[in-house]
């Protein structure tokens, strides 16, 4: 077996990482898109809350990654404690594509469990903290009622 150096390592990681995002450019861009674009007109990344003002399963997750990343990890439990699994997920699906390049089919169940764990979480917090402190506030304006509002003062 050939033995690498750390530097032949992460070297072909980034060789392989920078193959990805030419692969997946435009997934990326658009993505990039749809969210700056929801972001500038609505001012929220979360087209569910947007439309109809009710927070979703992920509502939190972005603001609990930003508080991750600012090192304040019980604000980031109390919007999403599920920000730790996904940051997990992620590491060893970097480590498996990049480090041991090995396909992430084996993360696939992983994925699956916290979403549904994730459902779960949300049932949970709709029942017992809906309306309540955000994330799981109702958002007034949103495009259902304004529509709704619209056709009734008609």
């Amino acid at each position: 077996m050939n033995k690498q150096t750390v530097k032949q390592i992460l070297a072909e990681g980034f060789r392989l990482m920078r193959q990805d995002l030419k692969d997946y450019k435009w997934m990326l861009i658009l993505l990039a898109a749809y969210f700056g674009t929801i972001w500038k007109f609505f001012h929220t990344s979360c087209f569910l809350v947007e439309v109809t003002g009710f927070p979703c399963p992920a509502c939190g997750m972005t603001r609990a990654g930003f508080a991750v990343l600012h090192g304040n990890f019980s604000s980031a439990w109390y919007l999403h404690p599920f920000i730790y699994p996904i940051i997990c997920l992620t590491a060893a699906a970097v480590i498996k594509r990049y480090f041991l390049k090995q396909g992430l089919m084996s993360l696939k169940k992983w994925l699956i469990l916290i979403l549904a764990l994730m459902v779960v979480f949300y049932v949970y917090r709709m029942i017992f903290c809906f309306p309540g402190d955000p994330p799981m506030s109702y958002y007034r304006n949103n495009l259902l009622r304004n529509i709704f509002s619209l056709y009734r003062n008609r």
